[in-house]
Formats: C-alpha cells, sequence, structure tokens
C-alpha cells in the first residue's frame, strides 16, 4: 500500500530544514571556534539528500520502504544539527532538538516505521544529564523523557532497541536521582528495577557507594538505601 506523505511528517521536516538553514549562516558568519567543518560537511549532505528526497515526493504516494527511508533521513539531519548546535554551544537548544526528534521517532514507530537512530538522541540526553547541574536544572529534563520510557517498552522490537531502551532507563534513574527530588527518584528507581532487574543490582551498588563521595542529602541517601537493601543480594551496607 502506498501513502502520501503525511501532513505531520512535512511539517517536521519543513522545521528541521529551516533551523538547519538558520544555523548554517551563523556558522558561515563566523567559523572561527565554532563548529568543526567536518560536522556542518555531513550536514550538508544529509540534508541535500533529505531536500532531493522532498522534491521527488512532493504531491505523490510513497512506498513505505521510502516512507522509512525519508524518515530515518529527516531524524539523521535532526540529530546531526543537535551536535552541531551543541559544538556551538547551544546545549539546551540541542537538547531541546533531540527531544522533540525522539517524539517523532516514537511516533513513526507506532505507525510500524522502522527507526534507527534512537542511540544518537539518547546520547544527547546522556550528555546534557550529565552537563547539568543537580536540582532544579534536571526537573524539566526528567518531566520531559518521562514519557519515552513509558512508550519505548512497547517498540523494543530488535537487539539495537533494546540497548538503547536499557540506556535510556540506566540515565532516567541517574536523572531522577539527581533532581535531588524523592518522590521523582523513587520513581526512576522503580522503571529500573521493573525493566531492567538483572542489571539493577550493580547500578544500585555504585549508587550507593556514591551518595556519600558526591553528598547527597540524606533524604536521597535514604531512597536508595532503601532500594538497595530490597533489590540487591548483598545487604550489608556501606
Amino acid at each position: 500500500m502506498n501513502y502520501y506523505l503525511p501532513e505531520y511528517i512535512q511539517v517536521f521536516l519543513s522545521d528541521t530544514l529551516k533551523q538547519t538553514q538558520i544555523l548554517f549562516q551563523s556558522w558561515e558568519q563566523e567559523k572561527e571556534g565554532k563548529a568543526k567543518p567536518e560536522t556542518a560537511k555531513r550536514l550538508r549532505t544529509a540534508i541535500n539528500a533529505l531536500e532531493l528526497s522532498l522534491h521527488k515526493l512532493s504531491e505523490q504516494k510513497v512506498t513505505p520502504e521510502i516512507l522509512t527511508f525519508i524518515t530515518n533521513q529527516s531524524l539523521l539531519v535532526e540529530t546531526q544539527l543537535a551536535q552541531m548546535m551543541r559544538e556551538f554551544g547551544l546545549d539546551q537548544d540541542a537538547l531541546n532538538l533531540d527531544i522533540q526528534a525522539y517524539q517523532f521517532s516514537l511516533k513513526m514507530t507506532t505507525q510500524e516505521i522502522d527507526v534507527h537512530v534512537y542511540n544518537a538522541i539518547v546520547n544527547s540526553i546522556s550528555y546534557y544529564s550529565n552537563k547539568a547541574k543537580m536540582g532544579d536544572d534536571l526537573i524539566q529534563l526528567y518531566q520531559e523523557i518521562t514519557p519515552l520510557v513509558f512508550a519505548l517498552p512497547e517498540i523494543k522490537r530488535t537487539a539495537e532497541q533494546y540497548e538503547v531502551f536499557k540506556l535510556l532507563v540506566f540515565n532516567y534513574a541517574i536523572i531522577a536521582t539527581r533532581t535531588l527530588d524523592p518522590e521523582r527518584m523513587e520513581q526512576g528507581l522503580s522503571i529500573l528495577v521493573q525493566y531492567l532487574p538483572q542489571e539493577a543490582e550493580q547500578f544500585l551498588k555504585q549508587g550507593m557507594g556514591q551518595m556519600d563521595i558526591v553528598g547527597y542529602p540524606e533524604n536521597i541517601k535514604a531512597v536508595m538505601a532503601r532500594f538497595y537493601l530490597k533489590y540487591t543480594t548483598s545487604k550489608v551496607m556501606h
């Protein structure tokens, strides 16, 4: 069965291309000390392929294979655009772009279109969460990725998707802990032990080791200790 290119895909592609044009203008005006030329080259190559595809597909029906190609091509452009933004020092803008791309990719997967770029987006979330300050800076990120964590278990059909899902869950638990909010931490660790029971024990052991080193407040230490005692085979507190 063939399809017309859905409007929400066209909107996503149009917005992505507009943002790349704006960023390229900045790059061309301020090359010195800004984005790496090889990043810009990769992004230009991806954009050219995407624009060519869009030109060919205008007002035509497309096969599922072509729809899969153009969806992944557009997501590739967006993740590379986010990389270039990070090289410009626009970390929050890059994160927002990656979250938008992730939400789009989840929608595509529910339409049974295979998506191949989850890993780049989750890596970006990891990058930001490692740089952000503990507390309020991570609460927005926690809130934005919560629906992604709940949606992805339904679609981790391949080994690659499962590995990305694991990375997302680990990061979700870390971000939840670093919000310094016991309720959010409770949810993050509950998701971890629910979906990754085999890996949770090592995570919790390492988490207990970090509590005093990093200097977490007592209410956060208490949550980690409770999960540690309940879900690890070693019950001796250090």
